[in-house]
């Protein structure tokens, strides 16, 4: 899965997702001259909860004038806070361009197998995705960009999953692996606030 960051705002230069973030959304129009003003960032959960707060506490200590509302949600609701103005710039997933949005790309976060501590994988660094194929899996609501961009991958690939069990966020899913109802494919980033409970497994092969 591809990070992108989305926003008629946003400025050309994003090179390191945790260094430059905070110096890319300095690119709004009204924070441009003064640092002061108030920001608004859309999010998907997983940025949400991950690197997007600690860029935005080294903003805050470097500008403490701007202040920060921070959105979390779906793809799909991510573009449209931009569209609607609700956002000043978005960050989500996805391997197209949006129509209507500047899309520029931050950096890559590749999906791992989410599984209960005490699963016989839990110890393993990697797994081939065609050793999943019996495994009773968890997923993402099928109405979920983050699932619609996963199966699209997996349909490539030739590998068909057995999904017993569904939730519409990633925070949900990955308590539900926790209290061992299976395992999941999730980003790596929503692995970085994962309870003690789940391990990460990275993936051979696509996606």
């Amino acid at each position: 899965v591809r990070l992108s960051v989305v926003g008629e705002a946003f400025v050309e230069r994003v090179r390191s997702v945790l260094e430059d973030l905070d110096a890319a959304i300095l690119g709004v129009n009204e924070l441009s001259s003064g640092h002061t003003g108030r920001l608004t960032i859309a999010a998907v959960p997983s940025a949400a909860c991950g690197f997007v707060p600690r860029a935005l506490a080294r903003l805050t200590a470097r500008y403490p004038g701007v202040r920060l509302r921070l959105l979390d949600g779906a793809l799909q609701a991510t573009a449209l806070a931009v569209l609607g103005g609700q956002a000043d710039l978005g960050i989500g997933f996805s391997d197209d361009a949006l129509p209507g949005l500047q899309v520029e790309l931050l950096g890559e976060d590749p999906y791992v197998l989410a599984v209960p501590a005490a699963h016989r994988w839990a110890g393993r660094r990697t797994i081939r995705l065609q050793d999943l194929g019996d495994e009773p899996m968890l997923s993402l609501a099928a109405s979920s960009g983050n699932r619609a961009l996963l199966d699209l991958q997996l349909a490539q690939a030739g590998i068909a999953l057995q999904v017993t069990h569904e939730t519409a966020h990633v925070w949900a899913l990955i308590g539900m692996v926790e209290a061992g109802l299976g395992c999941a494919l999730v980003p790596a980033m929503a692995m970085r606030s994962a309870p003690a409970g789940v391990a990460a497994v990275a993936l051979r092969g696509n996606p």
